[in-house]
């Protein structure tokens, strides 16, 4: 299992970059099924809970994504 924090608190496009990024790079090497994406939101950050979801419904049955508030 891989686990990064990134901080990305009112910056929803880095939430989408980390994700492309990541996914690109472990799908080229087989590691997808090793890999969640588990994200930290305060309740505060109204721009990154619509962009996970947006995320999680783009990438569904490939990564999972997930998230706590």
């Amino acid at each position: 299992m891989i686990s990064i924090l990134l901080p990305s608190r009112r910056r929803p496009r880095n939430i989408a970059r980390f994700i492309d990024s990541l996914y690109q790079n472990a799908r080229s090497g087989d590691l997808l099924e090793s890999i969640e994406f588990l994200f930290y939101i305060d309740f505060c950050d109204e721009l990154s809970l619509p962009e996970l979801e947006y995320q999680k419904e783009e990438y569904k049955d490939l990564v999972n994504i997930r998230w706590v508030v």
